[in-house]
Protein backbone atom coordinates (compact mmCIF):
# COMPACT_ATOMS: atom_id res chain seq x y z
CA UNK A 1 0.00 0.00 0.00
CA UNK A 2 2.95 2.28 0.63
CA UNK A 3 4.55 1.73 -2.51
CA UNK A 4 1.53 2.82 -3.91
CA UNK A 5 0.69 5.71 -1.88
CA UNK A 6 4.68 6.55 -3.12
CA UNK A 7 4.02 5.67 -6.72
CA UNK A 8 1.66 7.92 -6.97
CA UNK A 9 2.99 11.05 -5.24
CA UNK A 10 6.28 10.83 -7.17
CA UNK A 11 3.54 10.91 -10.47
CA UNK A 12 2.17 13.75 -9.07
CA UNK A 13 5.53 15.73 -8.37
CA UNK A 14 6.93 15.06 -11.91
CA UNK A 15 3.84 16.69 -13.00
CA UNK A 16 3.82 19.37 -10.87
CA UNK A 17 7.53 20.42 -11.77
CA UNK A 18 6.57 20.03 -16.00
CA UNK A 19 3.61 22.46 -15.49
CA UNK A 20 5.53 24.59 -13.27
CA UNK A 21 9.05 25.05 -15.43
CA UNK A 22 6.95 25.34 -18.34
CA UNK A 23 8.61 22.67 -20.57
CA UNK A 24 5.72 21.63 -22.54
CA UNK A 25 5.54 21.14 -26.43
CA UNK A 26 3.12 23.69 -27.41
CA UNK A 27 3.97 27.23 -27.95
CA UNK A 28 4.92 29.24 -24.75
CA UNK A 29 4.62 33.36 -25.21
CA UNK A 30 7.01 35.69 -24.49
CA UNK A 31 7.90 35.91 -20.70
CA UNK A 32 7.23 38.29 -18.19
CA UNK A 33 9.08 39.10 -15.46
CA UNK A 34 8.79 36.48 -13.09
CA UNK A 35 7.19 34.33 -15.52
CA UNK A 36 7.56 30.23 -15.71
CA UNK A 37 11.05 29.44 -17.80
CA UNK A 38 10.58 28.25 -21.15
CA UNK A 39 9.58 30.99 -22.93
CA UNK A 40 9.53 29.70 -26.66
CA UNK A 41 8.13 26.58 -28.50
CA UNK A 42 10.45 23.86 -28.64
CA UNK A 43 12.47 24.44 -31.52
CA UNK A 44 11.93 22.33 -35.20
CA UNK A 45 14.65 23.11 -36.58
CA UNK A 46 18.24 24.56 -35.12
CA UNK A 47 17.56 27.81 -36.09
CA UNK A 48 14.33 29.53 -34.55
CA UNK A 49 13.77 33.05 -35.51
CA UNK A 50 10.86 34.72 -33.87
CA UNK A 51 11.86 38.38 -35.13
CA UNK A 52 11.86 37.01 -38.78
CA UNK A 53 15.48 38.88 -39.43
CA UNK A 54 16.47 36.06 -41.60
CA UNK A 55 15.15 35.12 -45.02
CA UNK A 56 14.84 31.79 -46.10
CA UNK A 57 18.22 31.15 -48.15
CA UNK A 58 20.25 32.41 -44.70
CA UNK A 59 18.33 29.97 -42.67
CA UNK A 60 18.59 26.97 -45.09
CA UNK A 61 22.26 28.05 -45.16
CA UNK A 62 22.59 28.07 -41.00
CA UNK A 63 20.58 24.74 -41.04
CA UNK A 64 23.03 23.15 -43.23
CA UNK A 65 25.84 23.98 -40.92
CA UNK A 66 24.82 23.27 -37.82
CA UNK A 67 23.39 19.65 -39.22
CA UNK A 68 26.85 19.14 -40.28
CA UNK A 69 28.14 20.38 -36.60
CA UNK A 70 25.66 18.07 -35.21
CA UNK A 71 26.95 15.47 -37.66
CA UNK A 72 30.67 15.59 -36.95
CA UNK A 73 31.38 16.71 -34.01
CA UNK A 74 28.37 15.50 -31.88
CA UNK A 75 27.70 18.90 -30.55
CA UNK A 76 24.30 20.65 -30.71
CA UNK A 77 24.51 24.40 -31.73
CA UNK A 78 20.73 26.37 -31.59
CA UNK A 79 19.88 29.75 -32.41
CA UNK A 80 16.96 31.58 -31.07
CA UNK A 81 16.82 35.27 -32.45
CA UNK A 82 13.87 37.00 -30.57
CA UNK A 83 12.42 40.54 -30.34
CA UNK A 84 12.94 41.34 -26.70
CA UNK A 85 13.44 39.64 -23.03
CA UNK A 86 10.69 41.03 -21.47
CA UNK A 87 13.76 43.45 -19.15
CA UNK A 88 14.95 39.56 -18.55
CA UNK A 89 18.85 39.51 -18.44
CA UNK A 90 20.02 38.29 -21.40
CA UNK A 91 22.07 35.41 -19.57
CA UNK A 92 19.24 34.38 -17.50
CA UNK A 93 16.91 33.92 -20.30
CA UNK A 94 19.36 31.84 -22.21
CA UNK A 95 20.36 29.66 -19.53
CA UNK A 96 16.74 28.87 -19.14
CA UNK A 97 15.91 28.75 -23.00
CA UNK A 98 19.18 26.29 -23.04
CA UNK A 99 17.32 23.96 -20.33
CA UNK A 100 14.27 23.98 -21.46
CA UNK A 101 14.87 23.06 -24.76
CA UNK A 102 17.63 21.01 -23.92
CA UNK A 103 20.35 22.08 -25.73
CA UNK A 104 23.42 19.70 -25.58
CA UNK A 105 21.31 17.42 -23.47
CA UNK A 106 21.33 14.17 -26.02
CA UNK A 107 25.16 13.93 -25.67
CA UNK A 108 26.53 15.60 -22.30
CA UNK A 109 29.74 14.87 -23.16
CA UNK A 110 29.55 16.83 -26.42
CA UNK A 111 27.81 19.29 -25.52
CA UNK A 112 26.15 22.08 -26.83
CA UNK A 113 25.52 25.71 -27.66
CA UNK A 114 23.06 28.07 -27.57
CA UNK A 115 23.21 31.39 -29.69
CA UNK A 116 20.23 33.71 -28.51
CA UNK A 117 20.02 36.80 -30.17
CA UNK A 118 17.30 39.89 -29.03
CA UNK A 119 16.72 42.37 -31.67
CA UNK A 120 15.03 44.99 -30.39
CA UNK A 121 17.35 45.01 -26.90
CA UNK A 122 20.21 44.83 -29.16
CA UNK A 123 21.44 42.48 -26.78
CA UNK A 124 23.20 38.37 -27.42
CA UNK A 125 24.03 36.00 -25.40
CA UNK A 126 26.19 32.68 -26.58
CA UNK A 127 25.09 29.81 -23.42
CA UNK A 128 27.20 26.86 -23.55
CA UNK A 129 26.96 24.19 -21.83
CA UNK A 130 29.66 22.47 -19.30
CA UNK A 131 31.61 20.03 -21.63
CA UNK A 132 31.88 23.37 -24.02
CA UNK A 133 33.39 25.38 -21.50
CA UNK A 134 36.33 23.36 -21.33
CA UNK A 135 36.69 23.67 -25.48
CA UNK A 136 36.04 27.53 -25.31
CA UNK A 137 37.08 29.83 -22.70
CA UNK A 138 34.51 33.03 -21.47
CA UNK A 139 36.77 35.12 -23.58
CA UNK A 140 36.84 33.59 -27.13
CA UNK A 141 33.10 33.14 -26.59
CA UNK A 142 32.63 36.73 -26.13
CA UNK A 143 35.09 37.41 -29.39
CA UNK A 144 33.12 34.94 -31.22
CA UNK A 145 30.35 36.92 -30.49
CA UNK A 146 31.71 40.45 -31.15
CA UNK A 147 32.17 38.94 -35.24
CA UNK A 148 28.25 39.70 -35.30
CA UNK A 149 28.60 43.54 -33.92
CA UNK A 150 29.59 45.25 -37.20
CA UNK A 151 26.68 43.31 -39.22
CA UNK A 152 23.98 43.46 -36.65
CA UNK A 153 24.73 47.52 -36.80
CA UNK A 154 23.80 47.67 -40.63
CA UNK A 155 21.38 45.47 -40.09
CA UNK A 156 22.70 42.57 -42.05
CA UNK A 157 21.68 39.77 -39.40
CA UNK A 158 22.59 36.58 -41.29
CA UNK A 159 26.37 38.02 -42.03
CA UNK A 160 26.76 38.49 -38.41
CA UNK A 161 25.56 35.17 -37.47
CA UNK A 162 27.21 33.14 -39.86
CA UNK A 163 30.34 35.03 -39.13
CA UNK A 164 29.59 34.00 -35.69
CA UNK A 165 28.91 30.09 -36.62
CA UNK A 166 31.99 29.53 -38.93
CA UNK A 167 34.31 31.05 -36.31
CA UNK A 168 32.57 28.81 -33.45
CA UNK A 169 32.96 25.84 -35.61
CA UNK A 170 36.13 26.36 -36.92
CA UNK A 171 37.65 26.55 -33.22
CA UNK A 172 35.63 23.26 -31.90
CA UNK A 173 36.79 21.31 -35.29
CA UNK A 174 40.10 22.04 -34.21
CA UNK A 175 40.09 21.16 -30.35
CA UNK A 176 37.80 18.36 -30.68
CA UNK A 177 39.50 16.70 -33.31
CA UNK A 178 36.88 16.05 -36.32
CA UNK A 179 36.76 17.84 -39.76
CA UNK A 180 34.91 21.59 -39.77
CA UNK A 181 36.46 21.79 -43.82
CA UNK A 182 32.48 21.91 -45.69
CA UNK A 183 29.97 22.10 -42.81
Amino acid sequence: MKRKVLAAVSIFLVLLFATITGCSRGPIPTPKPGQAKCSLPLPKNAVSDFANVLDQAAKDQLEEKLRGLKQRGEIDFAIAIIDSTAEKPIFDYSLDLARCWGVGAGNPDKGGLLLVIAVKDRKWHIQISKSIEKVLSNDEVGDLGKLMTEPFRTGSYAEGINKCVDATIDILAKRRGFSGSNI
